[in-house]
């Protein structure tokens, strides 16, 4: 099996008010309910990022395909996640779901890593250069950056704090959007004794406390 998914489906009570939700209210692009003139067939998917969809369909309709009594629903068996770039961004996203019927059991917050930022590195930003871009389709990137932190009060990165970093950019609606990030230090010999002294001992760390094989 290779590691993907294509489908999502969300068995719901309600299809026509699951797709009013998630059409008029989200926006998500829609051909409607399809399937009517089967007994349990009726089912509606939504177009999300290229080779995965969201399907919405009757939680009866699933139980009578597999066989199995329908059960209990429960908020806490599911959850899917959307991230977006800014806190604006978040509230913004809130709202409209909130606008569409969505009840929110639990208001959007700072996530753990927050005090990173309030504390050791408030006052530094992120900067990039983009090394190179190759394009796997018309609607999807990859893009290889390195990375830099200039830390607070300097104007330059800080050697130490360099990354490479992997990016997926996904073109939606024609705008690119990133889909998935991956960070990895810097850490190259030589440059320093400080800098080989920290590579070999990470390394050594690796080595001692890492997976058995």
């Amino acid at each position: 099996m290779k590691p993907r998914i294509t489908l999502i489906t969300l068995c719901v009570d309600d299809l026509e008010r699951s797709v009013q939700f998630y059409r008029d209210g989200l926006g998500l692009p829609t051909q409607g309910i399809i399937g009517k003139e089967f007994e349990y067939g009726a089912v509606a998917f939504f177009d999300l990022q290229p080779g995965l969809k969201l399907a919405v369909w009757p939680r009866k309709s699933l139980a009578h395909d597999a066989g199995i009594p329908v059960g209990t629903p429960s908020p806490t068996e599911l959850s899917i996640g959307h991230n977006v770039s800014s806190i604006a961004e978040v509230d913004a996203v809130m709202e409209q779901a909130k606008t569409a019927g969505a009840v929110i059991v639990k208001s959007a917050q700072k996530t753990f890593c927050q005090p990173l930022f309030d504390k050791w590195l408030k006052g530094t930003r992120l900067v990039g250069e983009v090394e190179s871009v190759r394009f796997l389709s018309p609607d999807v990137a990859l893009l290889h950056v390195l990375g830099g932190t200039v830390m607070r009060e300097k104007s330059r990165p800080s050697p130490e704090r360099d990354s490479i970093q992997t990016l997926v950019a996904i073109k939606r609606s024609g705008e690119w959007r990133l889909a998935a990030f991956q960070n990895t230090r810097v850490r190259p010999m030589g440059r320093n004794a400080r800098s080989t002294f920290i590579w070999l001992f990470t390394d050594w760390l690796g080595k001692v406390f890492g997976p058995r094989k």
